[in-house]
């Protein structure tokens, strides 16, 4: 589950680009990316009045936020029984938007559906087997010098010796 601060990279990304387009807002986008980004219930009063401002100034912004809000409640609250129904809700709108950012996202959501579903059924993400397989990686690099390959560790270096004399006795050893 997406803490309640993050947002998802795609929608993120997806509603800062709608909002640099329009060039007589470049000036009141100025400092307000991390207002954006922001989980509403974490803005401070004057990020929410600013934000207030920039969405009524510009409707794209408005549309974007809001297909951002929807789509993080959906990954971060939804019950995985009504949460295929709600991201196929999302995905009409976000196709319908036209904003391309948010139609490019929705394509790549239809594309990877069958895994966000799992991940909104289980709550579980590969992220662990990923961080374990990035440090063998690291580890198992010839630019680390101080990696020791397992063919040089001996028995006695990695169990205790009262370990070892009671699996000799077994004939493990």
């Amino acid at each position: 589950m997406a803490p309640a601060g993050r947002r998802p990279d795609g929608a993120a990304e997806a509603l800062l680009k709608p909002a640099a387009a329009a060039p007589e807002t470049a000036q009141a986008l100025r400092g307000t990316r991390y207002a954006l980004l922001k989980h509403p219930a974490r803005l401070k009063p004057g990020e929410a009045r600013r934000l207030e401002r920039l969405r009524r100034a510009n409707r794209a912004l408005d549309r974007a936020y809001e297909l951002k809000e929807y789509l993080a409640t959906i990954l971060g609250q939804a019950p995985p029984e009504e949460a295929p129904a709600l991201l196929d809700e999302w995905l009409e709108w976000a196709a319908r938007s036209r904003l391309a950012p948010f139609v490019r996202l929705g394509r790549t959501i239809r594309k990877h559906a069958e895994g966000i579903l799992a991940y909104l059924d289980t709550r579980m993400t590969n992220g662990p087997v990923e961080g374990i397989n990035n440090k063998l990686r690291v580890n198992m690099s010839p630019l680390n010098a101080s990696c020791t390959c397992a063919s040089d560790v001996k028995p006695t270096s990695v169990l205790p010796a009262r370990t070892l004399k009671s699996m000799s006795g077994s004939g493990s050893i």
